[in-house]
């Protein structure tokens, strides 16, 4: 019997020794440690990903400008061979133009001549 109250002394802890100060000092420094190394670990890991993506982000940025400056291309000759078009099939209206203002001094008159039937 007394080995049985010997024994449950020692396996319930509150009647046991009770820990010094510094054992609750040294438990708290070492959870502090775990915790903040943990936040540090998050934080790089966080940063290493964020890189990676920079990266990814930057190449597409680059393609998208490559492709970009293609069709900025193609619409600019695009555009001068629409202007060179419309200036060869306005050119006889152009010069229509020009030996109607030349029989006709003011605007008043050229439109009364182009509106007679």
């Amino acid at each position: 019997m007394t080995q049985n109250k010997e024994q449950q002394q020692s396996d319930n802890p509150s009647k046991s020794s009770s820990k010094s100060w510094k054992e609750y000092f040294l438990d708290f420094f070492m959870l502090f440690l775990a915790v903040s190394l943990g936040f540090m670990a998050d934080n790089i890991r966080e940063n290493i990903s964020d890189n990676a993506k920079e990266k990814e982000y930057i190449i597409s940025m680059i393609e998208d400008a490559e492709k970009d400056k293609v069709n900025i291309k193609f619409a600019i000759a695009s555009n001068n061979l629409q202007n060179t078009t419309s200036r060869l099939a306005l050119e006889p209206l152009y010069s229509l133009r020009c030996q109607l203002t030349s029989r006709c001094r003011n605007v008043s008159a050229l439109y009364l001549w182009i509106e007679a039937p």
